[in-house]
């Protein structure tokens, strides 16, 4: 009886594992896929001076980020805005890819942002087209690579 019980014990917490590894999986499964499903809509704001500004969200949330476009002397530039992070897309002749932002443009503590973004993946991200791109496809890039950019244990702040 001793023995059976035992085994008992043994599958119950066999089932327990199974479930809790399953349920870790689904949740690592759907935060992935909430990554892919984005939203892009165009706002308005008298908060700056950008030509165009858009939110961001990724999933069925209202907590975005905000992207603002400008000119600049050598292109394009998207600077894309979280609560703890900013970063920024240039688009040129040369290519389009990812910067850090400007001191003078900068609004998120300079050292919250970097612990938030991966430096490897600011160096990955430098060149993900070789030639100017259009808007749609820009806004499109961003929001499939900013996610890279956000390290692991923050990424809960895009969602």
């Amino acid at each position: 009886m001793k023995n059976l019980n035992l085994q008992f014990g043994r599958f119950v917490a066999l089932i327990a594992i199974m479930f809790t590894v399953s349920v870790v999986k689904a949740n690592d499964l759907d935060n992935s896929v909430s990554m892919n499903n984005f939203h892009i809509k165009e706002v308005s704001s008298i908060d700056t001076n950008a030509l165009n500004i858009w939110e961001l969200n990724y999933g069925n949330i209202n907590k975005g980020v905000h992207i603002e476009k400008n000119f600049t002397n050598n292109g394009t530039e998207y600077i894309v805005r979280g609560e703890f992070f900013e970063v920024r897309y240039v688009n040129n002749k040369n290519g389009f890819g990812v910067r850090e932002i400007q001191t003078r443009n900068a609004k998120v503590n300079e050292q919250i942002s970097y612990a938030v973004i991966d430096q490897k993946q600011m160096e990955n991200q430098r060149i993900i087209s070789p030639k100017g791109i259009s808007d749609e496809k820009a806004l499109n890039l961003i929001a499939s690579y900013l996610p890279d950019l956000v390290r692991n244990n923050y990424k809960h702040i895009l969602r």
